[in-house]
């Protein structure tokens, strides 16, 4: 890896491309570079958050360059390159290695093995990986994840670890009553590797396979906050946000911020997520989803080591967004301001359902709307299955109900009349 220097810190007042209002996604210096030599940073995955991605090491001066199966993955649009190749592929995995300064993730489903490869060439001190290849490899592994938390002494819900093969049910049912909440230990992403146990004709749905089963925290809030730590060790906070999911999908459908808790809670979350986030003591952006109870305790549920589609409301809502917070931590940066610009921000995800297939065929866009302050991004994706993230919706506002009803709107429209009214 080439020698880093200090870079200056400049504040963009551009006009953002994707949103009327002052320089959201662009704070930072117009140009970065190490001396007089350009900085590359390579993304291991390719979907919409590495397009945010992509965009903002762009407003640094900075080349992308993607690794995804897909050559036209979402983030091709955005990238100055792609490297088509699998998330286990070693030969592309160096090839991205060979082409950047500095390599990061917008997606934790990446195998150990190029993981460790990654690492290694980190250790040889070739690139920097961001977060390090270490973290990912234990936060990737729900059980390694709450095993670290609990050694942590950070409060998160009673669990045990299933190697594989038929569970006792009536052990686990003793342990956590019911209903009860199963996570694969790898492999799951956006809902995917999931499932809660309703009852005990539920329990022969138990997955075999090496897993977590946990208890189910009834009536809870969830929230989330996003912490970035940069190389200096400075942290910078989004939220608490609130989160609604999709109870059969286990998929986030809705994002408030700021989320409606007492102050008493935002403080504890943030305590919280500062603890996770210094203690895995590595940079980049991180999503720290935890439960509040109806007695007011909050909880750890899971962390995930990347920016997060709970953070999507920063790209129009916050002076510095999650994604340029990112680009700024892992490229050596000072953090920027994350103050929310806006009393409300609601975010909501445009999920592939009936009425919407129609619509697989448009190329992605980002659109933004300053007369109602709502924002319309199209991730270009071909298709897929039910529930699939194709698109969100940002919409600001006086207060959570004023930009709920503009949300809403907007979802109305473009499942009616289209996106044609947007792109």
């Amino acid at each position: 890896m080439r020698p880093t220097t200090s870079w200056p810190r400049c504040r963009c007042s551009c006009p953002c491309s994707t949103c009327s209002l002052r320089c959201c996604i662009c704070w930072g210096s117009s140009v970065a570079t190490k001396g007089d030599l350009p900085v590359s940073v390579g993304i291991v995955g390719g979907g919409q958050l590495a397009h945010f991605l992509c965009g903002a090491a762009r407003r640094l001066g900075v080349t992308s360059v993607v690794l995804d199966p897909k050559a036209d993955c979402p983030a091709a649009r955005s990238a100055d390159r792609v490297v088509a190749g699998a998330l286990d592929d070693l030969a592309a995995a160096a090839e991205l290695a060979d082409a950047c300064d500095v390599i990061t993730f917008d997606v934790e489903t990446v195998s150990p093995e190029v993981l460790r490869y990654l690492g290694g060439r980190a250790e040889d001190g070739c690139v920097r990986v961001a977060p390090g290849a270490q973290v990912m490899l234990m936060l990737q592994n729900k059980a390694l994840q709450k095993q670290w938390l609990v050694r942590q002494g950070i409060a998160t819900p009673a669990f045990v670890q299933l190697a594989g093969g038929p569970a006792d049910h009536q052990a686990l049912v003793e342990r956590f009553g019911l209903p009860l909440v199963q996570k694969s230990a790898t492999g799951g992403f956006d809902g995917r590797g999931v499932q809660i146990i309703g009852d005990e004709s539920a329990l022969v749905r138990l997955w075999e396979t090496p897993s977590i089963v946990e208890a189910f925290v009834a009536d809870a809030q969830e929230i989330a906050v996003l912490v970035a730590r940069g190389l200096d060790g400075a942290l910078a906070f989004y939220g608490p946000i609130g989160l609604d999911m999709d109870p059969e999908d286990n998929v986030l459908t809705t994002a408030v911020a700021p989320a409606p808790v007492s102050d008493q809670v935002s403080r504890e979350a943030r305590r919280l997520a500062a603890e996770v986030v210094t203690g895995l003591d590595t940079i980049g952006l991180f999503a720290v989803e935890m439960f509040v109870t109806p007695e007011g305790r909050v909880l750890v549920n899971e962390v995930s080591p990347r920016v997060h589609n709970a953070g999507h409301y920063t790209l129009e809502a916050c002076e510095t967004s999650q994604f340029m917070q990112h680009m700024r931590a892992v490229l050596g940066l000072p953090l920027g301001p994350s103050r929310q610009r806006v009393p409300a921000a609601v975010m909501r995800n445009l999920l592939l359902r009936p009425g919407l297939e129609s619509l697989c065929e448009v190329g992605g866009f980002d659109s933004m709307d300053p007369r109602t302050g709502t924002a319309v991004h199209w991730y270009g994706k071909s298709g897929g299955s039910p529930g699939r993230k194709m698109g969100h919706v940002t919409a600001l506002g006086s207060d959570p109900q004023a930009a709920a009803r503009r949300a809403d709107a907007a979802v109305r429209a473009v499942s009616t009349i289209g996106l044609e009214a947007f792109a």
